[in-house]
């Protein structure tokens, strides 16, 4: 990234999606205090905002053709399976739905118990997002009341009938809530069980959406903000940063224990950026983490297993947005620092698309290490122009297309 001269042509070509993830794990808690004991009680929660479906689960169609006599697509699925060491699925909860229609209007869902006949969910009044329509309250085999979301299609509705698979968004209604007394003052801290397992404690491991959360009402206004990334909501990690102070959180039975914590970290350099730039990432210890590249192009990482997401860089009215992500986690080293390459030069890579019965390509640009790069300049985006030529460079077809 040390010479702009070639940046206007070679970032005319870049267009790829970024991910950042701007919660900030804070200074190291110097100070040791005393653990901390949360009473923990069930809470209601409001998920209305499209950021909240990321606070539910999947449900996967097992089904095909399998339906009903007289009902639409049968959707089966395991609610609050728990994932062993080998990938498989271990225990949770079968859950069947069926519906009716295929008319947002008169859209119906219908949940139907193994022992029992089914039954019409009441529509929410309230859809979280255009392609999202909301059914609930329901309550399962003792998990938290949860509501019901069916992705529905904009096109393309009976191939995508035919072959059912992420239909189903379950998100849960309500967490387990406490106070927890800090320095002379009271902070709500609450669990969200995420997968509906029951477990409350399930770690994070290389991204927030892995596990249970850790939720914090930063604001002091009495509920919790359940967009995430958010200030908010923190994943369940070894050690989790609360009220300013570091904390190894566990849990027994309606308790949550926070003892005093602390780590190290090392600097990483990332070859083949400068500053100003932002860079954001994931430590297996401490959770998510934003930070700014020093002089020697270094950023401190908490000492234990990370990856990062991804930098943004802004050059002479140009910003560079990469995602890091691909590159995948990354062990500290025993002493001294860590170096990854990353950043230009970039190299173009097209992909063939299937869009139902239809082919399409896509590009993308990457860097170094393999990252997906966007490049914007000042505020338009400079979308890549696909070009078609023969075999002695003559050009056949070209095409300025918005490829994500």
């Amino acid at each position: 990234m040390r010479s702009r001269s070639a940046w206007p042509v070679l970032f005319a070509a870049a267009s790829a999606a970024a991910c950042a993830l701007w919660i900030s794990a804070g200074p190291v808690c110097g100070a040791e205090t005393d653990g901390v004991v949360v009473r923990l009680a069930p809470h209601d929660l409001q998920l209305k905002s499209f950021n909240s479906v990321s606070a539910g689960t999947y449900v996967r169609s097992a089904a095909r053709s399998q339906t009903p006599e007289g009902w639409d697509t049968l959707f089966v699925g395991k609610l609050g399976a728990v994932r062993s060491a080998d990938g498989l699925e271990e225990g949770g909860v079968a859950v069947r739905f069926l519906h009716k229609g295929f008319d947002r209007s008169t859209f119906s869902l219908w949940w139907w118990p193994m022992d029992g006949e089914p039954m019409e969910l009441p529509r929410l009044p309230e859809t979280i997002h255009q392609v999202y329509v909301a059914f609930g309250p329901l309550k399962i085999d003792g998990r938290p009341k949860m509501t019901v979301h069916f992705h529905f299609p904009l096109t393309g509705v009976e191939q995508w009938k035919a072959r059912p698979a992420r239909l189903i968004y379950i998100l849960p209604m309500e967490c387990l809530a406490g106070e927890a007394q800090m320095d002379g003052r009271k902070i709500m801290v609450g669990l969200y069980d995420r997968g509906m397992n029951l477990s409350h404690c399930d770690f994070c491991t290389t991204h927030v959406h892995e596990g249970d959360w850790l939720l914090v009402d930063g604001n002091g206004d009495g509920r919790f903000a359940m967009s995430c990334p958010g200030p908010e909501v923190l994943g369940m990690t070894r050690i989790v940063n609360v009220g300013g102070r570091w904390w190894r959180p566990s849990v027994s039975g309606t308790d949550l224990l926070l003892s005093p914590a602390s780590f190290e970290t090392f600097p990483l350099r990332l070859v083949g950026l400068d500053g100003p730039c932002k860079v954001t990432g994931w430590s297996y210890l401490t959770g998510a983490f934003a930070a700014d590249l020093d002089d020697v192009s270094c950023v401190e990482v908490p000492k234990a297993d990370f990856r990062i997401y991804s930098y943004v860089c802004d050059r002479d009215g140009y910003r560079l947005i990469a995602s890091v992500g691909a590159v995948g986690m990354r062990k500290p080293p025993d002493s001294g620092v860590d170096e990854m390459t990353v950043g230009p030069a970039l190299r173009g890579e097209i992909l063939r698309k299937s869009i139902g019965d239809q082919k399409a390509f896509a590009f993308r640009c990457l860097g170094r290490a393999g990252e997906n790069v966007t490049v914007f300049n000042g505020k338009a985006r400079m979308e890549p122009v696909f070009v078609v030529t023969d075999s002695q460079g003559k050009e056949l077809f070209s095409k300025a297309a918005p490829f994500g």
